[in-house]
């Protein structure tokens, strides 16, 4: 399907806070579209201010606090992920009857594929280009946009089939509604402890990915991601040990580890470029959304040895006269160093770090 233009109330102005790549291109958006525009942002040398002075020369600017005046002037704030939705700028803005938004839900406006949305603590990146990868392989047009890095409104005009979003939570606690077609949280663990006030108010804003959805993909490993007030048609579980009768997991047989439906085997793990508990999680996860998007499993576990990662995330790269070589560069602390090389463990094999 294609993604439409939203053009009510064009003759309006917008205020564009946080000028990163996303502030960036939810401007490029809205002047294409014939809306007036403001920009401001809290820091005094934002990273795109030169981009954006080059291409729009007479847009209002304005660095450091934003002033209640540019918020009260405005009929809709799109606010970047990077920026705390809770401001007292943006507080007073509500106050005085301005929408609050973020750039996802301005996406949402123009959407009209189904989506599958994805949030979590770890892995989720890894997730999505693997669905995005997966969809691909099948022959849909599918996009992968969001948190992942490539701000969802520049997708807008294209056409394809399916929409794979990936969420923070910063940009969960600016949507009323997601609506997807299927939601999943991944993993939840403490994280961004600096922006919540506690773990209740984070795990708050990643279950905002459920409002609305038709159905989610749970995982039973981690109660948290379950929804909290779940009123899909259908559920899947997905987790490490032996599932369920409908429910993603792993079987042992003959010593050997695969993925499975229920009792059916449908893969030896080993099959796997990505290695590691966690991307075995992913996998699984990836299998439970295919399953409700009703492609063919078979056709899915036909594309998995060939999905190499993301780059540089324990990324499998080439084999080289019997040796598989690995880029895990992104391994910057000794915590993940150690996590890509017990994810590629097994007895028998040699590693050269």
């Amino acid at each position: 399907m294609e993604l439409s233009h939203q053009l009510i109330g064009r003759s309006s102005t917008k205020l564009v806070a946080g000028l990163g790549k996303t502030g960036f291109a939810v401007i490029d958006y809205l002047k294409q579209q014939g809306f007036a525009v403001k920009a401001a942002d809290t820091r005094l040398n934002p990273p795109y201010l030169e981009q954006i002075k080059q291409k729009w020369p007479n847009l209002p600017i304005h660095l450091g606090e934003i002033p209640h005046q540019w918020c009260e002037e405005v009929d809709e704030i799109i606010v970047s992920p990077g920026l705390r939705s809770d401001r007292p700028e943006f507080q007073h803005a509500r106050s005085q009857g301005v929408s609050v938004i973020g750039d996802i839900t301005l996406f949402l406006r123009a959407c009209t594929a189904p989506i599958i949305a994805v949030t979590g603590s770890n892995g989720k990146s890894t997730l999505v280009d693997m669905l995005g990868f997966i969809a691909k392989r099948l022959g849909y047009q599918a996009e992968v946009l969001g948190n992942i890095g490539v701000p969802a409104i520049t997708a807008v005009g294209r056409e394809f089939d399916i929409v794979i979003l990936e969420l923070s939570s910063f940009q969960l606690e600016l949507i009323p509604a997601l609506n997807a077609k299927i939601a999943l949280i991944l993993n939840i663990t403490p994280d961004h402890m600096d922006r919540y006030e506690n773990m209740q108010d984070y795990w708050a804003a990643k279950q905002r990915i459920f409002i609305g959805s038709d159905s989610v993909v749970v995982n039973r490993d981690d109660p948290l991601t379950i929804p909290k007030q779940f009123a899909g048609s259908e559920v899947v579980r997905f987790g490490l040990s032996s599932p369920d009768t409908k429910d993603f997991g792993l079987l042992t047989i003959n010593d050997q580890q695969y993925l499975a439906l229920g009792v059916q085997p449908l893969a030896p793990v080993d099959v796997l470029k990505i290695k590691g508990s966690h991307n075995v999680s992913n996998v699984l996860a990836a299998l439970a959304v295919a399953q409700m998007m009703r492609w063919s499993l078979d056709k899915v576990i036909a594309c998995l040895p060939d999905y190499p990662g993301l780059p540089h995330r324990c990324q499998w790269v080439a084999n080289v006269q019997g040796a598989s070589w690995y880029n895990d560069s992104k391994s910057t602390n000794t915590g993940s160093a150690i996590a890509g090389i017990m994810g590629l463990k097994q007895a028998g094999r040699r590693i050269l770090w």
